[in-house]
């Protein structure tokens, strides 16, 4: 198995620049048989404590001492702080463990990789220790859970976090999609469960969403507000619906880019317009730069009735194929190792003329206009 840290974990030793010089581990747990679970453990010192109390009179709220974060990556992928895939597959946890912390996993550009320095990297390494006792997190402040988008394996983690966190633990999930307020059902007290989802790559983009369930206690919800502002995030409350408010918004962007490249647009075409229209990057390679497989995941456990089937065609297919995106070397587009420049691929090429056959739709030439149109109204 190979491990994955999580890709947020940085944002509590980066950002939080009181605590970079504490000590942390990391724990992996093999209580699920049908993943790696990661948790991220900072012992519990003054100075940590210190840096996070929290000054919020009304409502009341937490100081934390301690956080652990639970991650899986998808198998073969090897990251931390967004470290480039390593095709090497660890046999124990152990060997994955010092593969994780090993600098041969990250590629530099000049003296930095994604805005960290090569020393800043060495530093927050070194603050990180393995284990295997799930114990570990007994004591902590708050967990914040980040499997993949899968409710039956949500609800697996919490029932577990139930019976083995205190009482008064905070427990957040990082998901994207998903009924918060069923993720809860299986917690004792379900006020301390709410929203925490970062958005990729969450060492760079401020924005967190903190998703407020039917039941969130609002000291809880006051504490993770003020605990985003103390890793310098962006917070933004929403309420329990299906995409929150990010990813709500981007159901309808992203459907009209893809039925657009149904219809004669060329993936690089569509995500070139969305960019010179004032976009971050194009929609399709930012798909492929969070990851394509997240989507599918979540189609897998809905109804077809409740999705444009031929605009995710493209995409289930890749996934199908071992195509996650950038950090399975593929996604939509090709990428060559050590660089994240999208390259046009003939496979993805080959799925669209095999869809819009499928489909019947018809194909013809696409202007830069009408993809502003149909994506920014829909």
């Amino acid at each position: 198995q190979s491990i994955g840290l999580g890709m947020d974990v940085h944002a509590f030793n980066e950002e939080g620049k009181k605590v970079i010089d504490k000590k942390g581990e990391l724990i992996c747990s093999s209580v699920f048989p049908s993943m790696p679970i990661y948790f991220w453990n900072d012992h519990n010192n003054k100075k940590y404590k210190d840096a996070y109390i929290i000054d919020i009179e009304d409502p009341e709220t937490t100081a934390f001492s301690s956080s652990e974060i639970i991650h899986r990556n998808n198998p073969g992928n090897l990251r931390i702080l967004k470290a480039s895939k390593t095709d090497k597959k660890p046999k124990s946890f152990d060997e994955a463990f010092k593969m994780a912390k090993g600098q041969k996993t990250f590629t530099f550009k000049g003296k930095s990789y994604a805005r960290v320095t090569k020393d800043e990297i060495e530093k927050r390494m070194k603050l990180l220790t393995g284990s295997i006792d799930l114990s570990k997190i007994a004591n902590s402040d708050i967990v914040i859970e980040a499997v993949f988008e899968n409710m039956s394996v949500k609800k697996e983690v919490f029932s577990a976090l139930n019976s083995i966190v205190r009482p008064d633990t905070i427990l957040a999930t990082n998901t994207s999609y998903l009924d918060i307020n069923e993720i809860s059902s299986v917690v004792t007290n379900p006020g301390r469960v709410l929203g925490m989802h970062f958005f990729s790559p969450a060492n760079v983009m401020r924005l967190l969403e903190i998703v407020r369930a039917e039941k969130t206690n609002p000291e809880v919800l006051a504490t993770v507000l003020k605990l985003a502002k103390t890793i310098k995030k962006a917070g933004a409350v929403a309420g329990v619906c299906y995409g929150f408010i990010g990813n709500r918004m981007l159901s309808g962007y992203a459907r009209e880019a893809h039925k657009l490249v149904l219809e004669g647009a060329k993936m690089q075409q569509v995500d070139r317009v969305l960019f010179d229209f004032g976009m971050p990057m194009g929609v399709i390679a930012m798909a492929d730069m969070a990851g394509i497989d997240i989507g599918y995941r979540l189609r897998e456990q809905m109804d077809e009735s409740t999705y444009d089937i031929p605009s995710t065609y493209v995409a289930d297919r890749l996934v199908e194929m071992g195509r996650y995106g950038q950090k399975s070397g593929g996604g939509f587009y090709d990428y060559s190792p050590g660089n994240r420049t999208p390259i046009p691929a003939a496979v993805s090429e080959k799925l669209v003329s095999e869809a819009a056959r499928k489909f019947g739709i018809q194909q013809r030439e696409i202007h830069d206009n009408e993809i502003v149109e149909r994506c920014f109204y829909a």
